[in-house]
């Protein structure tokens, strides 16, 4: 069969993504960092994810602040809009994961064999830091870095490739801002209600 430029990309794609997988996931595997990837691979899980923003939205609600529930509002629908554009990438690309593909893969935490485009964890992290970031926007920076850690944990931790990563990563993003401007109308009518009148101020003196 015929060379053509697109099969040629294909494999640069593919040669350089499993090298910087290699140089993730055997370079930088040290024991004594083990436990700091997988407790950032477990803050992409959905569990996780959804146990801080319910706690989130619980403060807000206790303490009546207006801007924690509707962030962590919008953080819950990132997530659930996340989650459902990762699982449709899997099962539509099906890629193996590395451990079926490559050798020396360095395992840390659960084995896993299929479904590696996109990632899932990489995907709702940063869709969840996409929708709370855009409607708290002094944290994103802080948002993003946790679900760059995230990421990065995906390759270490052998589950994923970084292409997996980034796609989720971008993926993500798009769902989280999606669902952060499906919110937005709701919260300024609510904020431009909360706002009183001159005639309200008025009559409340």
């Amino acid at each position: 069969m015929p060379r053509n430029g697109i099969t040629d990309l294909n494999e640069l794609i593919s040669g350089a993504d499993a090298a910087l997988f290699k140089l993730i996931n055997g370079g930088l595997g040290r024991p004594s960092l083990d436990p700091f990837m997988l407790a950032a691979t477990w803050l992409g899980t959905g569990g996780a994810q959804a146990s801080i923003l319910l706690s989130l939205g619980a403060i807000g609600l206790w303490r009546r602040l207006s801007s924690a529930k509707w962030t962590a509002l919008a953080g819950i629908l990132g997530l659930v809009f996340g989650f459902a554009a990762s699982q449709i990438g899997k099962h539509i690309w099906e890629r193996p994961r590395p451990l079926l593909a490559l050798f020396d893969v360095r395992i840390v935490g659960d084995t896993l064999f299929v479904h590696s485009f996109p990632s899932g964890h990489t995907t709702t992290v940063f869709a969840v830091a996409a929708a709370c970031g855009t409607m708290a926007p002094r944290y994103r920076f802080v948002l993003y870095a946790l679900a760059a850690a995230v990421g990065l944990s995906r390759v270490y931790v052998g589950a994923h490739y970084p292409v997996d990563v980034l796609y989720g990563a971008l993926l993500g993003y798009s769902a989280g801002y999606a669902a952060a401007r499906l919110l937005r109308p709701a919260l300024m009518r609510r904020q431009r209600d909360a706002v009183p009148t001159p005639q309200e101020v008025a009559e409340a003196r």
